[in-house]
């Protein structure tokens, strides 16, 4: 059964990230915004020097733009600042740094409460971590991250489902999300 109505996207309700070494994903905190931009190839026909076809096709990569509060020991696993030369409980970031590549998943709902799972396999953080931090301010500072990311092993990017259709009862609904945002797999969707 198709989902034939508008899906509003309101808010980011859960968000983990599963790493590859890992059995489960780790909440990644509170996300406050949630940007996605999907990439796009372009295939340009020409004759005579006049276009007379373009085909745009999805690359199965793109961006994610985050602001949120991040569960710290997940944050230092993302900026790769642990260090066994380092004592427990310091971290540090520099040239030597890595940022491992990770699986992002999050469920997202629409203003009527309509659940959509979201799934980004392959991902990477791309930017350096942006924190501010104000003396006196009313309201905490959210983080902004930027990660990419690109197509996993079958050529795609980002997997999603609205919940209602893949779930055929409560129960079944129950066990989707949570088999989706802690341990999400290919399996899952084919």
């Amino acid at each position: 059964m198709a989902y034939n109505k508008v899906f509003s996207e309101f808010e980011v309700k859960r968000t983990g990230l599963l790493f590859p070494q890992e059995d489960e994903a780790r909440s990644i905190g509170a996300v406050g915004s949630l940007e996605e931009v999907a990439e796009v190839r372009q295939v340009i026909k020409k004759c005579e020097g006049i276009e007379r076809k373009r085909i745009i096709r999805g690359s199965g990569a793109g961006t994610l733009n985050l602001n949120l509060h991040m569960v710290y020991d997940v944050f230092a696993d993302v900026f790769g600042m642990k260090f066994s030369e380092l004592k427990d409980g310091v971290y540090a970031y520099g040239a030597d740094s890595v940022h491992p590549t990770f699986t992002l998943t999050c469920l997202v709902v629409d203003e009527d409460g309509v659940e959509k799972l979201r799934a980004y396999p392959n991902c990477v953080a791309t930017t350096g971590f942006t924190r501010t931090v104000t003396n006196g301010a009313e309201e905490i500072a959210e983080m902004t991250q930027g990660y990419y990311f690109m197509p996993d092993e079958f050529d795609k990017g980002v997997y999603e489902c609205i919940v209602s259709e893949a779930a055929d009862d409560e129960a079944d609904r129950v066990t989707l999300i949570e088999d989706w945002l802690t341990n999400w797999s290919y399996d899952l969707v084919r």
